[in-house]
């Protein structure tokens, strides 16, 4: 996806949903998930304790 262009209105931007419940969306640059090889239904596996400490 393209990021929308500077100073767009929270209204007007895409919303994402998901099929099942989440705790954490993650974002990466554009054409990251190409060279990581990543697929839809792919495994990430994070280190919880360390994201809600960067979350605080």
């Amino acid at each position: 996806m393209l990021p929308p262009p500077p100073g767009t209105p929270d209204k007007d931007l895409p919303s994402y949903s998901s099929d099942g419940p989440v705790q954490f969306a993650i974002e990466i640059r554009g054409g990251l998930a190409r060279e990581l090889g990543l697929q839809v239904g792919d495994v990430i596996e994070l280190h919880t304790e360390y994201l809600m400490d960067l979350a605080e």
